[in-house]
């Protein structure tokens, strides 16, 4: 049975957080995916949760990134997370909109809220690796 693309769309939104293991990251442990953007309904941009803080740390030190760049979740307010959570910014895993829809749709867990989500969203933002076109499309969200 195919669901309406209204239906797909209010649980692909922005701040949705899935958990599923996939190959686009280097683990083979399912992680929490948090949606920055469906672009289009073409695209779905995510960023990876993890609890590893000192190995974001010493990336973002080595790569002389800002430390801004560093989003923490405070797992205290989700059911779903049992350890402190943190997002390094400077990345996103995209993922094309119809073999997400097919692959993940049943791994939704909740969602973040707005002042979680606006700490992603700002972190990318200071980052150097994210790309203007898509930073573009972060300038337009209502945080």
């Amino acid at each position: 049975m195919d669901l309406p693309s209204n239906l797909i769309n209010s649980v692909i939104k922005e701040g949705a957080v899935f958990y599923f293991r996939t190959n686009k990251i280097n683990s083979d442990e399912p992680h929490y995916f948090i949606v920055i953007s469906n672009i289009d309904n073409k695209i779905i941009a995510l960023s990876c949760c993890t609890s590893q803080y000192d190995t974001i740390l010493k990336y973002i030190k080595r790569n002389k990134y800002p430390v801004s760049t560093i989003a923490d979740i405070d797992y205290n307010n989700y059911d779903f997370l049992k350890n402190p959570t943190f997002i390094n910014c400077n990345g996103k895993i995209e993922f094309e909109y119809n073999e997400f829809v097919n692959k993940h749709l049943k791994d939704e867990k909740g969602e973040v809220n707005k002042g979680d989500f606006k700490k992603i969203v700002v972190g990318m933002l200071n980052s150097p690796d994210i790309e203007e076109e898509f930073k573009e499309i972060l300038k337009l969200k209502k945080l």
